[in-house]
């Protein structure tokens, strides 16, 4: 656990999945990002579900929420889901205050609700508030074709019931602790900043979802635009180094977080690894 601000930090290893190694890396070729990104016989490599725990201030607060457990047969097999449940987590989840959701993609918001024992989807958290832009709301109930498979009703549908606050733009949620906006993977994907200045720690979800994103041209197949992740994760990349920012990774199956450094050239890469 590490104290950034005025909050205890740590994260939480909520399971491990698995997605094509090509779409993950787009049009870099499988000789580059195999050598620290072994593929299985169908091509998948392995990813994390890293979420982002925070307490301090008399709140609690929770940074994405995983698959979650109600991936039926057929998908929980073909994205070799394996969950850890929020009663292993190590935390008081039952305490959360706050959810705050990057986007409503599977793999993110999936853990948010559950199934009862009569087949009902229920809240994980319903006594908290929880955090998403207006913009990804929006997007997940009507989204374009590409990512109807990703934004799935039974994951944004039982948020209708909650205690939901729908943001429009780059918000301080608590003391110290930020979201600011990307659209480059999905429309108002949000990522997360905790603390002042340098040192801070930065969450960026799946803006720079593994290290081995750290290289700029690496862009994810799944984006719905290219040119406006390279953009944005530029931006993202020079900040983190001017500022010295701790980066946590939400999919690295390896790597839990980083420094950054540029070098003369201006490429990318990681500095230091950190252990929360």
């Amino acid at each position: 656990m590490m104290e950034i601000g005025p909050y205890q930090v740590r994260t939480i290893l909520a399971g491990t999945f698995r997605l094509d190694g090509g779409a993950m890396f787009g049009s870099v070729p499988r000789m580059l990002w195999e050598r620290k990104n072994p593929a299985d016989e169908s091509n998948r490599i392995e990813l994390a579900t890293r979420l982002l725990w925070l307490e301090g201030g008399g709140r609690k607060i929770l940074v994405d929420a995983g698959n979650g457990d109600k991936s039926d047969e057929r998908a929980a097999e073909m994205f070799a889901i394996k969950v850890e449940p929020p009663e292993e987590w190590g935390v008081a989840v039952e305490k959360v205050t706050d959810v705050i959701l990057t986007h409503l993609h599977f793999d993110h918001a999936g853990g948010v609700s559950r199934r009862s024992k009569e087949g009902q989807l229920e809240l994980v958290f319903p006594e908290a508030e929880t955090y998403l832009q207006r913009e990804n709301w929006d997007n997940a109930r009507q989204p374009w074709a590409r990512e109807r498979a990703s934004y799935l009703e039974e994951n944004w549908k039982p948020l209708e019931s909650a205690k939901l606050r729908l943001l429009d733009g780059p918000t301080e949620i608590a003391p110290s602790l930020y979201v600011e906006v990307a659209h480059g993977h999905t429309h108002g994907l949000q990522w997360v900043r905790v603390g002042e200045g340098r040192g801070a720690l930065v969450y960026p979800s799946d803006l720079m979802p593994t290290a081995s994103h750290i290289r700029l041209p690496w862009i994810m197949g799944y984006d719905r635009c290219a040119e406006t992740s390279y953009e944005e994760k530029s931006a993202f990349l020079n900040r983190a180094v001017d500022e010295e920012w701790i980066v946590v990774f939400e999919h690295d199956a390896r790597t839990e977080a980083v420094t950054i450094k540029r070098d003369a050239r201006g490429r990318f890469g990681m500095k230091e690894k950190i252990d929360l």
